[in-house]
């Protein structure tokens, strides 16, 4: 008949190995999805193909970013706003002109697809005047400051 002291330390080592299962799993899982790019800061964006730029001031909280600044266009700056999504290396943003009584009448936004390979953040962008579109082209990121 075995000793009850040897069938309590079985029953402990078999806990502390389902334990060790558990967070082996529980790391490979950590390791399996993908890094999200940190894109918060200052940043100049080029809409290279009509020669403006979007300077805006981006705020991340995982995979959701969100920020504002001011789109130029020659010798006018325009209040913007930018909501977007970060998926590993990659961006998503949507950017409006804020449109209001007494700030702006001009009503544009620009849906911007970017991706960060090493340090050089680049992409495309589609322009709506209004509803209308009314052009595509590249874009090229640069974080201010660094």
């Amino acid at each position: 008949m075995p000793e009850p002291n040897q069938k309590s330390s079985t029953a402990t080592e078999n806990t502390v190995n389902q334990q060790a299962d558990v967070q082996g799993d529980e790391t490979s899982l950590e390791e399996e999805q993908p890094q999200v790019a940190d894109l918060g800061g200052k940043w100049t964006i080029r809409l290279e193909d009509i020669g403006s730029t979007l300077d805006l001031v981006l705020i991340q909280n995982g995979e959701t970013i969100m920020g504002s600044g001011t789109l130029k266009e020659q010798n006018t700056k325009i209040p913007v706003t930018a909501s977007g999504t970060v998926a590993g290396n990659s961006i998503t943003l949507d950017v409006k002109t804020v449109v209001g009584e007494f700030v702006n009448k001009i009503d544009k936004s620009y849906d911007l697809e970017l991706v960060k390979v090493e340090r050089m953040i680049s992409g495309t962008y589609d322009a709506y005047s209004g509803e209308d579109f009314v052009g595509k082209g590249n874009a090229t990121a640069s974080r201010i400051g660094l």
